[in-house]
């Protein structure tokens, strides 16, 4: 479901996507229902699913819920064909909220707009279903974004475990992250939130695949990144690496960190990002991060 190649100086092709896959086109079926909105995957289309998602609530509420917060509720539900989904409410958060949204797309657009960016640079990502949202009187209530559930997910903790006591497995998850990375920072795109919680693992016949999901605070910038916002990005990602080791009371050595994440995107993106600046910045992460989990364990003595 890529319209055209996405190549270095194809930039231009991002603002295509954007557009395109929320017209009706030979992949998706875009319509209204009054003042409400819809974007589904064609594949998926279907009278009875199309009946369903008029009724999202009836959804969340036979879910196994995964998050629940005043942004956002989030779960796994099955439809009437029992075909196992995951499903994510943007809640409406109030007037200032509203104000902001009247004129703006739904989040959960914009989140599917980015997956599908990704798929064309080549990012695993799950799959879309659908997107809508419900206004009334042009002001905005609510909005879903629906996807396909992984196969072969393993639990974070269970392989960060793993991982960090295989010095192999450190290196090609390294590697296979900042290879994703360097290709969304050259053509533009920044994920914005890029924690391991973020980086979803799946394991099939022993060999390890990684992805990026939780497209909330992905962005389009119109050209490759610069240093400082991809620097940003690996210092998000390496605090987030050490930090996970600090909860479990498991001690990762920061300044290998620090090097065996930059090494790697050098080695993809052909840009140099270690300096003093940050990792100054990646300290100060991992510093905020000691200080709260200490506070928290204090807390639950």
């Amino acid at each position: 479901m890529c319209w055209g190649e996405l190549n270095k100086p194809m930039i231009s092709k991002i603002k295509k996507i954007r557009s395109e896959c929320l017209q009706n086109n030979p992949d998706f079926k875009a319509y209204r229902f009054g003042s409400n909105r819809f974007v589904i995957n064609k594949k998926f289309d279907s009278e009875q699913f199309r009946k369903e998602i008029l009724n999202p609530s009836t959804l969340l509420e036979k879910s196994e819920i995964l998050k629940d917060s005043r942004t956002t509720k989030a779960g796994l539900t099955k439809l009437e064909d029992e075909t196992t989904v995951f499903i994510k409410k943007y809640n409406y958060k109030g007037l200032k909220f509203g104000l902001k949204y009247l004129l703006r797309k739904a989040r959960a657009f914009r989140a599917w707009q980015s997956a599908w960016a990704l798929e064309c640079c080549g990012v695993p990502t799950p799959v879309n279903i659908a997107a809508f949202s419900f206004r009334k009187f042009g002001w905005y209530k609510s909005a879903y974004l629906i996807t396909e559930v992984m196969d072969n997910l393993i639990e974070l903790l269970d392989f960060y475990r793993e991982m960090v006591a295989s010095t192999d497995l450190q290196v090609q998850y390294a590697d296979e992250v900042t290879k994703m990375l360097s290709e969304i920072h050259e053509k533009g795109i920044s994920h914005g939130d890029l924690k391991l919680s973020n980086i979803y693992v799946q394991k099939s016949d022993e060999v390890y695949s990684f992805g990026l999901w939780d497209l909330d605070g992905t962005k389009f910038h119109g050209k490759p990144l610069g240093v400082q916002k991809r620097s940003a990005e690996l210092a998000r990602l390496i605090a987030s690496y050490v930090e996970l080791g600090m909860r479990i009371d498991i001690k990762v050595n920061s300044e290998k960190a620090v090097d065996l994440f930059l090494s790697a995107y050098e080695m993809h993106s052909g840009v140099n990002l270690k300096s003093p600046e940050l990792v100054g910045k990646i300290e100060n992460y991992i510093e905020k991060s000691h200080s709260r989990i200490m506070r928290k364990k204090r807390k639950n003595k």
